[in-house]
């Protein structure tokens, strides 16, 4: 893909531009690479490239970054994620303040080291270095830094625009050593106050407000700063060591096994940084964005907004070894050419019907498709959406009933076919890496063999330690796996293994409306109901399902995926088809298949493209007898790796008749509290009533809880206490 070539570019550019000129690095053809990649995974080695000095012949080893742009550092994938930031030594003007953030002349992508706010406090004109930082004034902050400031009044007197309030601010001393990073960046002392006068004339001037957050005020850049400063330093530091700290850092972890979750990752812009970015709001949709960040694709919980993908029309400069550093800020690379207004990146294009999608629910959505796990018997959607460039098969066709069963699929509960599942429906591959190391004198027993099948629960490894202790290695995975291959070391064993999973009670699916669900109950086919031609559906979904969500786009799919397979072919979501059929809500008469009595009420039915996404439930099943619990709720925390029972777990519990589960959970944690029998208020530190009694009542901190939530809503209920 095009981002692929983009950081790998990148990175041959930058080390071409500032790599010294006695120093070449030696690149490998593209089979070599191939083997090397292969090598690194399998072995759990790090991808190299030799950088040799011409003059000696001395080779030093540097990570390399491979032609599909991305580094391999002990047999795992990570990709340096593209950077917005300010353009440096530009000055911006706002409402009342001028602000310039500046940075090295040659090295523009270099982290900030100056930053000047200029502005007017009580009629003096003053200056702050860093946010909250002591205000000074210019007179006393020129005069702190040893410069002569006869310049820069005789530059001011003739101006008949404005009179400049030249004084000290009250209580200001004179500091020795004074330091201001943005001034001593400039050497020549002309330059120093060329910037000076032109901030100044800019502050009273009528020209209009600078907007930071516009993409023109923007460049993006990539490994330019990691590559750079290595350069500088490349023959007093150890690059290897601080090349890997660097990517280990800074650098995002890619899993390989999703195709989407891989372009995703290599398309990733991190934005509104601290170090790199000023005034930036979190949640902002600027209008410039668009064709350049995916609208639909961003980071949820607290950070959301601080990071997006790239649409694939962008393209971005690369950097010039000259850079112009002039007031204008004109900046030679990293400049942004935005594609299509109404682009999207890679991962949203897969998404149906986005025009009937909530917006919300297309993020949702877009995150289910990056979740996908590879299938074992994939297939073709019936409905494919019109701007995807790829093909999406991660995933099958499904018949799904839109109707209750039984009380088996509330919630996010589904009911899948037996029959289904024996078929193959949702079984997924997985494959995983392992290392196991021992100390010397240590040894291993019964180490399996290449293509060896190990059993659910059997033993796979012994490792012996000197007192003749035995540690037993067992298969976790939920069905038997496959040894693909193994390498046994003088102090470690690798492996890598395979499985297919068989979809069970609790794994999760989702379909590219973001309409997820968990497995809830697998019935046999013949309790199924079934319509006139014998059809039956393959999942059953609860119609609650999508009035919540809106999801629309799921209905779409449905309706006119029934009638794409009437006609024997398959369709785009925008295009205009006339179907001679006489039903045209999609819904049918079924007939239950225990009964075998007609259902009064038709019901929705029609294909769906499902995905198995990675939430496995022999991951999910854990116990935890002790740990860190919170103090408000008694709800275990997620450091602890425990499950937290939550309204949706509750009602799975009800339904399944393990009530006594629930009043465990929530009833032995009870607290005495003190209450007044007349007036029924909970805690009263104060006179609540007249006549107050109060009485120590033990209640769990679940109600309790509920109590408080609803005196902050000033709905005060009143506890009647019943003497025992």
């Amino acid at each position: 893909m095009k981002f692929q070539n983009i950081h790998f570019e990148k990175f041959y550019n930058t080390f071409a531009l500032f790599l010294q000129n006695y120093y070449k690095i030696s690149f490998i053809s593209k089979k070599q690479e191939e083997n090397e990649i292969n090598d690194c995974f399998k072995y759990y080695k790090t991808f190299t490239l030799d950088l040799i000095n011409i003059t000696n012949g001395n080779i030093i080893k540097i990570c390399g970054m491979t032609t599909r742009g991305y580094f391999i550092i002990n047999g795992s994938s990570y990709v340096w994620p593209f950077k917005e930031i300010s353009i440096p030594n530009r000055i911006y003007k706002f409402n009342d303040y001028i602000e310039i953030w500046t940075a090295k002349p040659n090295m523009p992508w270099t982290m900030y080291s100056g930053r000047m706010k200029l502005f007017v406090h009580k009629e003096v004109l003053c200056l702050e270095q860093k946010y909250g930082d002591t205000k000074y004034s210019l007179k006393k902050y020129l005069e702190n830094l040893k410069i002569n400031d006869n310049k820069l009044l005789e530059h001011f007197e003739n101006n008949d625009q404005f009179k400049l309030s030249y004084v000290e601010l009250k209580d200001e001393e004179t500091i020795d050593n004074f330091e201001s990073p943005f001034i001593q960046n400039f050497d020549e002392y002309e330059k120093k106050l060329k910037y000076l006068c032109k901030m100044i004339e800019m502050l009273f001037s009528t020209i209009e407000f600078d907007d930071p957050n516009d993409i023109e005020n923007k460049r993006i850049i990539s490994t330019e700063f990691f590559v750079g400063s290595l350069c500088e330093n490349i023959e007093t530091i150890k690059i290897m060591n601080v090349m890997i700290k660097r990517i280990h850092a800074n650098g995002q972890f890619i899993d390989r096994k999703n195709y989407f979750d891989y372009i995703s990752t290599i398309s990733k812009v991190i934005r509104g940084s601290a170090n790199h970015s000023c005034n930036y709001t979190k949640r902002e949709c600027h209008n410039s964005h668009f064709g350049v960040y995916c609208p639909y694709r961003a980071t949820e919980g607290e950070s959301i907004g601080l990071s997006s993908d790239l649409v694939p029309g962008v393209s971005i400069k690369n950097f010039d070894k000259e850079t112009d550093d002039s007031l204008n800020g004109n900046c030679n690379g990293g400049k942004i050419i935005p594609s299509n207004k109404y682009d999207a990146g890679i991962v949203s294009k897969q998404i149906l019907f986005r025009r009937h999608l909530p917006p919300v629910r297309i993020s949702y959505a877009v995150t289910h498709v990056r979740q996908a796990l590879n299938s074992v018997y994939s297939q073709k959607p019936i409905i494919q959406p019109n701007a995807a460039d790829i093909c999406m098969i991660n995933g099958q066709n499904v018949l799904v009933a839109v109707s209750s069963y039984m009380g088996l699929n509330i919630e996010d509960a589904l009911v899948i076919n037996q029959d289904f599942v024996n078929r193959g429906g949702f079984q997924s591959l997985i494959k995983k890496r392992f290392k196991i190391k021992k100390k010397p004198k240590e040894t291993f027993e019964k180490i399996p063999k290449k293509f060896d099948i190990i059993g659910k629960n059997e033993i796979m490894i012994i490792k012996i330690d000197l007192n003749g202790k035995k540690t037993y290695y067992r298969n976790e995975m939920s069905a038997s796996i496959r040894i693909i291959d193994i390498i046994v070391n003088k102090n470690d064993v690798y492996w890598e293994q395979e499985c297919i999973h068989k979809i069970e009670i609790g794994d999760k699916l989702s379909t590219r409306s973001g309409q997820k669900g968990v497995i809830g109950a697998i019935v046999p086919s013949c309790d199924l109901p079934y319509n006139r031609y014998g059809e039956v559906p393959d999942l059953v979904i609860n119609p609650c399902h999508l009035p919540s969500r809106m999801s629309i786009s799921q209905l779409l799919e449905s309706f006119f995926g029934l009638r794409a397979i009437i006609k024997g072919c398959r369709l785009n979501d925008i295009e205009k088809v006339v179907y001679n059929y006489k039903n045209n809500q999609g819904k049918e008469y079924f007939w239950c298949g225990k009964t075998c009595q007609k259902i009064k009420n038709k019901i929705f039915f029609g294909p769906v493209f499902y995905m198995p996404l990675h939430h496995i439930s022999y991951k999910k099943c854990r116990a935890r007898n002790t740990g860190f619990c919170d103090t408000l709720t008694g709800q275990p925390l997620k450091t602890g790796k425990a499950l937290r029972i939550g309204e949706m777990e509750r009602d799975a519990i009800i339904a399944r008749g393990q009530n006594q589960i629930l009043h465990e959970r929530f009833s032995y944690d009870h607290q005495t509290v003190s209450v007044c029998q007349n007036c029924g208020w909970l805690e009263p530190f104060h006179q609540c009533c007249k006549n107050q009694r109060i009485l120590r009542v033990a209640i769990s901190k679940t109600t309790i809880l509920m109590l408080y939530e609803l005196y902050a809503q000033n709905i005060f209920p009143k506890l009647e206490l019943k003497n025992v």
